[in-house]
């Protein structure tokens, strides 16, 4: 935009420039009513700014050329975005189905290569998401929430404050069910794991929520009293 404001003064400048020098040179005399000597002055304004006008022409289809690449380019990157993000959102998904034999287990299912593939998935839904270019920052917001939303289905399969969840148990993880009755893969759990966790580096969004103010409690009708009370009594705490 600069640049095209730019090419517009120049013109201008030029045109005034041009003019203001054949007025200075000619000052002295009277405004002619002789139509060769106004064709004469045509002829010097047009030999004077063709060159400037060809100029910024050229520049102007340049920067024309350079606009359209640049939509093409972004279009291009906004549907790999698109891609990405559609990738990342399966890649979740499909590690939730994997561990648990497609939602019939409500428990992790007991098995090395599944615990293997589940994690590789996630490692790679995060890949992928991380690959989403500001030009997408809607689909990053989005994905924000999908990945939330699995990590809340993973977190309620794996149950990890719960002293009756698998990783509660040791000989869960020593010999899987598979006909190797192998262990489960160290580095899988950790990815598993590492996934239900709020990450350190990423803003809670409910922390930009206020608490309830005394006039909203005061206020709130009968069907929400015990909201009320509830709140002023750990308040009073």
């Amino acid at each position: 935009m600069k640049l095209e404001r730019g090419l517009i003064v120049s013109v201008v400048v030029g045109f005034l420039i041009t003019s203001l020098l054949w007025i200075w040179n000619f000052r002295t005399s009277t405004i002619s009513g002789n139509p060769s000597d106004w064709g004469a002055f045509g002829d010097y304004l047009g030999g004077v700014l063709s060159p400037v006008l060809a100029f910024v022409s050229f520049v102007g289809l340049l920067l024309t050329i350079r606009t359209q690449r640049s939509d093409a380019d972004i279009a291009r990157i906004v549907n790999d975005d698109r891609e990405y993000f559609e990738h990342a959102v399966r890649c979740m998904q499909r590690a939730y189905e994997v561990l648990t034999n497609d939602g019939k287990s409500s428990i992790p299912v007991r098995d090395r290569l599944k615990w293997l593939t589940s994690a590789r998935l996630l490692l790679t839904g995060g890949k992928n998401a991380s690959r989403i270019s500001c030009h997408s920052q809607g689909l990053k917001d989005t994905y924000i929430g999908e990945e939330e939303y699995w990590r809340r289905r993973f977190y309620e399969l794996l149950e990890p404050i719960s002293p009756g969840s698998v990783g509660a148990h040791k000989n869960y993880f020593e010999t899987d069910e598979s006909e190797l009755a192998a262990g489960i893969e160290e580095r899988s759990i950790k990815v598993i794991y590492d996934f239900i966790d709020w990450p350190n580096e990423m803003p809670d969004p409910i922390d930009e929520v206020p608490y309830y103010s005394k006039e909203e409690l005061q206020r709130m009708k009968a069907g929400m009293r015990g909201i009320a009370d509830y709140v002023n009594s750990w308040r009073q705490v």
